[in-house]
């Protein structure tokens, strides 16, 4: 995979770091109460996916690999996926 710049919030750029990806979503399937050893291994899968989709772009921000990953959520469980394109908003 190429060196991917993530935009955040239009003020930092750095690096894609897939752990970091990784850490997020574990830490959102936990919080909707997965077993640990399931979220870990069904994210590996989300996070495989987001770095396929990266391979073709240089530039993102990091609401683009917050969406597509909930979108590679989907096939997994819709209510997680959700929770994880909401990200820190308030309903």
């Amino acid at each position: 995979m190429g060196r991917t710049i993530v935009h955040h919030n239009h003020k930092k750029r750095d690096l894609f770091k897939p752990e970091r990806l990784l850490n997020s979503l574990v830490t959102c399937a936990l919080a909707n109460r997965w077993p640990e050893g399931k979220a870990s291994d069904t994210m590996t899968h989300v996070v495989r996916d987001v770095e396929k989709w990266l391979e073709k772009r240089a530039l993102v921000t990091s609401k683009d690999i917050r969406r597509v990953a909930a979108k590679s959520l989907e096939r997994f469980d819709k209510d997680l996926a959700e929770s994880y394109a909401m990200g820190d908003k308030i309903i």
